[in-house]
């Protein structure tokens, strides 16, 4: 399956170009002491032409049927590719603990091996001492593999899982109007701001909503991670409105409902017996635009135009 290269990627993390984007899929653990588990799990990689790749993961157990029981792993860190084809990687783990890594890029395939070189950890975090972790590009898919010594045990598999690509993350700064990855990041980087997995779980919550006050976004937020607070997303759903990447209305006397400036341009109709939302092609009010640009000069706002009434099923 064909990825997308970034227009901005340094050169030294070009070869690992196809690891960039975010990634969902499921996996299984094991590991001496422990039950055998199933678990979903979620992952981003992201570059912004500087010669690293920022990582951010997060898992959660779920039982036999898929269902979600409970959080798991959180962990963060940066891919740091060297010019002789070796790769450094830090990370640290919610858990208590940090690792450098290094390894090698494959020199032809899409795939790559590494090693702890240093584990450090606090005086809570259990014992882990040394780990390996394999990556690798297989029909289209994120496939890798991890091996842990902990506990007083050897080296030997822990987990491993299988991601599929969900959002490819580009940079390639075009724009279409469309709240694409390249569009996304370039207006982010032309403000100052950096992309993070926060601010791309809120932007996709409003996608993924329709229609939602910063509570109902907060809410399908946390069904992917728990870090992020009711600030945070008050903050982040300013921002993006400011790159014009989202809009709000007033469809109730609540706070704001947010969408994306993906979709077609539109009004809301809301119905005040049922609440109903009725988004309507702003070509319905083409007379009444022209009239009032001719008779006042004024020009309508039609995001941000909501008319209240009565729909049909309550008529």
């Amino acid at each position: 399956m064909p990825f997308e290269i970034p227009e901005n990627i340094h050169p030294l993390t070009a070869r690992l170009a196809w690891l960039i984007g975010r990634w969902a899929g499921n996996g299984h653990g094991e590991y001496p002491g422990i039950d055998d588990f199933q678990f979903g799990q979620e992952v981003v990689f992201q570059q912004d032409g500087r010669p690293f790749i920022h990582y951010f993961g997060r898992a959660w157990i779920v039982d036999a049927e898929g269902a979600f029981v409970r959080e798991a792993a959180q962990e963060t860190g940066f891919l740091r590719p060297q010019e002789d084809g070796t790769l450094e990687v830090v990370m640290c783990h919610h858990t208590g603990f940090a690792e450098i890594w290094t390894g090698e890029i494959h020199p032809e395939q899409p795939r790559f091996e590494i090693v702890t070189d240093a584990v450090a950890r606090t005086a809570t975090a259990k014992e882990y001492v040394a780990g390996k972790r394999l990556y690798g590009y297989v029909n289209g898919d994120l496939l890798y593999a991890y091996d842990m010594a902990a506990t007083g045990h050897e080296l030997q598999p822990h987990t491993h899982a299988q991601l599929a690509r969900q959002y490819a993350m580009s940079s390639s700064g075009s724009s279409s109007g469309s709240t694409s990855g390249a569009d996304w990041r370039e207006r982010l980087r032309e403000k100052g701001y950096r992309l993070t997995p926060q601010r791309e779980l809120i932007l996709d919550a409003v996608e993924t909503l329709g229609h939602a006050t910063p509570d109902e976004v907060l809410a399908e937020v946390r069904t992917h991670s728990t870090a992020v607070n009711a600030s945070t997303v008050y903050r982040t759903l300013e921002m993006l409105e400011e790159l014009g990447l989202i809009r709000h209305a007033h469809l109730s006397d609540r706070a704001p409902t947010y969408h994306a400036t993906s979709e077609a341009e539109h009004f809301h109709l809301v119905c005040r017996n049922c609440h109903r939302v009725i988004s309507v092609d702003p070509d319905v009010l083409t007379p009444v635009s022209e009239r009032l640009a001719a008779d006042h000069g004024f020009t309508i706002d039609v995001g941000h135009l909501t008319v209240f009434g009565t729909c049909g099923e309550c008529s």
